[in-house]
C-alpha cells in the first residue's frame, strides 16, 4: 500500500515477507523479526590479523561494485626515527597507502599509530584479493578489512 499525504503508516506497510523475483528493483521490507530478508543482502566480507599482508578474498559478478575499509594500529616497537607506508591493495595494486612516521631515542616505548585506508571500484567478475600490509608488515597489529560487494 502506498503512503499519501495525510493518511497514516501500518506496522504491515513496513513489515512483510517479500522476496524473490517479484521484488527486484523495489526497498526491501522488513520481516516479522524487523531484519531485511538474505535475499535483499550482498555478501559482507571480513578479515581480521596482527603482522601482515592481512588478506581477504571476495567474488563478484559484472556490474557490481566493491567498497573496502581497512583499519589497524602501526606499533613501531623501540624504534627512533621511523618511517613506514600501510598499503591497502587490490589485486596487488596498491589503491591507498598511509604514511606513518614518529621520532624520538633509541629504545624508548613509541605510541601506537592507527591508520585507516578505504578504497572503491567497480571490478569486472572474479575472484580478488584485498590485502593491508606496509613497508614494515611485522608493525601492523589489530588489522581489520571490511568490504560490501553492491549490486
Amino acid at each position: 500500500m502506498a503512503i499519501t499525504t495525510g493518511q497514516n503508516a501500518n506496522a504491515s506497510d513496513f513489515v512483510g515477507t517479500s522476496s524473490g523475483a517479484a521484488d527486484s528493483g523495489k526497498v526491501a521490507k522488513l520481516n516479522a523479526n524487523g531484519k531485511i530478508p538474505e535475499a535483499f543482502v550482498s555478501p559482507v566480507s571480513i578479515a581480521t590479523g596482527a603482522g601482515a599482508p592481512v588478506s581477504l578474498s571476495i567474488t563478484t559478478l559484472a556490474g557490481q561494485r566493491v567498497v573496502c575499509f581497512a583499519k589497524g594500529v602501526y606499533d613501531p616497537g623501540g624504534t627512533a626515527g621511523y618511517t613506514d607506508i600501510v598499503l591497502l591493495q587490490y589485486n596487488g595494486v596498491t589503491k591507498d597507502s598511509n604514511a606513518i612516521a614518529g621520532t624520538g631515542s633509541a629504545g624508548t616505548v613509541k605510541a601506537n599509530q592507527p591508520f585507516a585506508l578505504m578504497y572503491t571500484e567497480t571490478p569486472g567478475a572474479g575472484t580478488h584479493d584485498i590485502t593491508v600490509t606496509a613497508t614494515t608488515p611485522a608493525a601492523l597489529a589489530s588489522v581489520s578489512i571490511l568490504a560490501f560487494v553492491l549490486d
